[in-house]
């Protein structure tokens, strides 16, 4: 018995995928994601990926759409603490920066 697997590229992280793997159809085009975090950043922000008609998205032209928020604790957190959760946050995709002060944390990160 042969099973056929037909790749196609994951807009968001460009992986390439099982065309039936976590697949949508929007605007009479076909795409399929890795994951369904991918999934789910596409259809949050479709056009940050595909572009509009006679326009390339910024993904599809190589740029960084960058975001930065700040987020405000009740305490500051232990040297440790803030070191493990700077270590965790900046292992997750797209990650630029991550600043631990008093009360504040504050994420730069590339939302493509």
């Amino acid at each position: 018995m042969k099973y056929d697997v037909t790749l196609v590229r994951d807009v968001v992280c460009g992986m390439m995928v099982d065309r039936h793997l976590n697949a949508v159809d929007y605007l009479n085009m076909h795409f399929a994601f890795c994951s369904q975090q991918c999934k789910e950043r596409f259809l949050a922000n479709p056009h940050l990926y595909i572009g509009h008609p006679g326009d390339k998205a910024p993904k599809q032209q190589g740029r960084e759409v960058i975001k930065r928020r700040t987020l405000s604790l009740v305490e500051p957190l232990s040297r440790e603490k803030a070191d493990e959760l700077i270590a965790g946050l900046q292992a997750m995709m797209g990650i630029k920066a991550v600043v631990v002060a008093l009360c504040k944390v504050v994420i730069t990160y590339d939302l493509l």
